[in-house]
C-alpha cells in the first residue's frame, strides 16, 4: 500500500469589514467576476501581494502587535 496524502486544508478565514473606495470596490467586483473567482480570493490575494511587497523593503516581516488602532485616525 502507498502513502495516502492528507488533503491540504483551507486557511482558517475571519469575517472583517473595512471602508473602501467605491470605485476599488467595483473594480474588485469586476476582476473576481472575469476571472472566474470570489472577491474575497481578489481581496486576499491584493493583500498578500502588498504585504510580501512591503516586507521585502523593510528587510523582513512585520512583528506581531498587540493592538492595532482601530477606527478614523485622531487628528
Amino acid at each position: 500500500p502507498g502513502s495516502a496524502e492528507k488533503p491540504k486544508s483551507a486557511p482558517a478565514t475571519v469575517r472583517q469589514s473595512y471602508h473602501m473606495d467605491a470605485g476599488n470596490v467595483e473594480k474588485i467586483r469586476a476582476a473576481a467576476w472575469w476571472d472566474r473567482s470570489t472577491v474575497s480570493d481578489v481581496v486576499n490575494e491584493a493583500v498578500r501581494q502588498y504585504v510580501e511587497r512591503m516586507e521585502k523593503k523593510q528587510g523582513g516581516p512585520y512583528k506581531p502587535v498587540a493592538e492595532v488602532r482601530r477606527g478614523r485616525p485622531i487628528r
